[in-house]
């Protein structure tokens, strides 16, 4: 089954930061083409599920995706990760790469230990 029962998403975009590069909104249209492409690629090779951790990073955590010059960063809200994730499944839904989505609570609640979750 194709799908990634953890997720969340956004908006199009978050607010342009001061210092943000121009134009607004570009480089979530990139990042999301490239989750895109990642998501159909794991599904053409056969994998029935993708878990997505929707948590941001803290201030101070090494994280790739947090190396931008000092005006660019802002607090990562999680709200708005969240929206920004389902987006993206939202297209991958309309895509045809994704069947259906959700949280990890919704799909796994029952659980009583991480070893129950399909890999």
């Amino acid at each position: 089954e194709e799908g990634a029962p953890a997720a969340a998403a956004a908006d199009g975009g978050a607010p342009a930061a001061a210092g943000a590069s121009p134009p607004s909104g570009a480089r979530t249209e990139v990042y999301h083409g490239i989750l895109l492409a990642y998501l159909d690629a794991c599904r053409r090779r056969g994998f029935g599920h993708v878990h997505i951790w929707v948590e941001p990073p803290r201030l101070g955590d090494e994280y790739i995706f947090l190396g931008r010059p000092a005006a660019q960063h802002r607090p990562a809200d999680r709200a708005w990760l969240r929206r920004w994730y389902v987006a993206v499944l939202e297209e991958a839904q309309r895509r045809g790469t994704v069947r259906r989505f959700g949280g990890m609570l919704d799909e796994f609640g029952g659980i009583t230990s991480a070893r129950e979750i399909p890999m």
